[in-house]
């Protein structure tokens, strides 16, 4: 059974994936691309932050999803993490 996805505000998820590490690389408009080197390959995610509204639950879910993966983390603890 998969994980019931919070939805929350573009910061939060932010401000976690810069304390996994990633960095901010750009930001065109209301897209911010955040990036870090996983076990020598490029890591990209771009997050639309879009000023006082939360991101859709879907969407949070599959950044969390590739995160985990390429951290080779249980999504419950980004989950826990927010």
């Amino acid at each position: 059974m998969s994980p019931r996805w919070p939805r929350v505000p573009a910061k939060r998820l932010v401000a976690l994936l810069k304390r996994l590490g990633y960095e901010e690389v750009r930001q065109r408009g209301s897209h911010l691309k955040l990036r870090k080197i996983v076990k020598g390959r490029r890591h990209t995610i771009v997050i639309a932050v879009h000023s006082g509204r939360d991101l859709p639950p879907g969407y949070v879910g599959d950044v969390l999803k590739d995160v985990a993966r390429r951290h080779e983390i249980p999504v419950e603890d980004l989950i826990n993490q927010l």
